[in-house]
């Protein structure tokens, strides 16, 4: 009777769980856990980040070694067209949307020829350049106060003086 029991049990449990796809327990699991509000997410930043400094750096006529040391290595690469190089940069952060850029460049006969996608060459009068220097003031080591853990380990394993 018990193992007739355990039987019907285990034939039951795998007919119900035929009514559900992986998919809908997956898209219902995640769906509940974005929605927590203390549920840490990190950022995840993928590919090649792509800054309007860098891009406009590049100039009609450089050539594929010169793109490359300003840009980096194209993570895309098509092996049937060599002259086209991809650059793709998406981020997401917590609970936003993906932001996404990309830039696509073209070579002919080992030289930059034109570029497309997100982010283009600005003109010298529209970029912004910052002339002012900052200062930065560094906290004395010496004159901070101590933490309690601090004096406890100076208290027991003083620390060598400059006098000695």
């Amino acid at each position: 009777m018990r193992k007739l029991l355990i039987s019907c049990l285990c034939g039951a449990s795998l007919l119900l769980s035929a009514c559900t796809s992986v998919e809908e327990i997956g898209s219902k699991r995640s769906s509940i856990l974005n929605r927590l509000p203390l549920l840490y997410q990190p950022p995840v930043q993928q590919g090649t980040v792509l800054k309007q400094e860098v891009i406009d750096m590049l100039q009609p006529g450089m050539s594929s070694n010169q793109v490359q040391y300003v840009m980096g290595t194209s993570l895309l690469v098509d092996p049937f067209n060599q002259n086209r190089w991809d650059y793709v940069y998406t981020m997401k952060k917590e609970r936003k949307d993906r932001t996404e850029h990309w830039v696509a460049l073209y070579f002919d006969d080992d030289r930059l020829v034109r570029m497309e996608g997100d982010l283009r060459p600005q003109s010298s009068s529209e970029t912004v350049m910052i002339s002012e220097q900052s200062v930065v003031e560094v906290p004395d080591f010496k004159s901070r106060r101590k933490s309690f853990a601090r004096k406890l380990r100076e208290f027991f394993w003083p620390l060598p003086t400059d006098d000695e």
